[in-house]
């Protein structure tokens, strides 16, 4: 998993989510899986998860879209250190962190976007950033 500096937020793929005592070990205790295809991952209770099904298509229900969102910043403004996950850790995982950070800062949805494709590579769909960008604002 690669961490998003500055933030409680990691970046990860299925393949990290099947690494628990890696996750245990960065101190990381709530993953937001965004898999469809993946079987659940054996974590410890230590660790909270929840799972949202979301697809890059951009044809997701938008109050399942909405939720991933909602829950990621509950965590991350509540200090947890938090992993997001999805199938490649290229397209989903980064468009909800990109909107999670922009609800918790000062940066808007494209400039948190574009900071977290400096950390690592990204192959965001754009169906799905622009359904989020279009999503109704989180209420503070």
């Amino acid at each position: 998993m690669i961490r998003i500096p500055n933030t409680t937020i990691w970046l990860g793929n299925s393949a990290d989510l099947r690494d628990s005592r890696r996750m245990l070990g960065e101190g990381i205790d709530a993953i937001i899986d965004l898999a469809i295809e993946e079987p659940f991952p054996p974590l410890p209770r230590l660790i909270n998860y929840c799972r949202f099904v979301v697809s890059d298509d951009g044809e997701n229900d938008p109050a399942i879209l909405q939720a991933a969102i909602a829950a990621t910043a509950m965590f991350v403004q509540g200090g947890h250190r938090t992993g997001i996950c999805c199938n490649a850790g290229l397209s989903r995982s980064l468009c909800v962190a990109a909107a999670v950070m922009s609800y918790v800062s000062a940066m808007s949805p494209n400039e948190a976007l574009e900071a977290v494709s400096r950390i690592k590579p990204t192959d965001v769909n754009p169906a799905l950033w622009r359904q989020i960008v279009t999503l109704p604002p989180l209420k503070r």
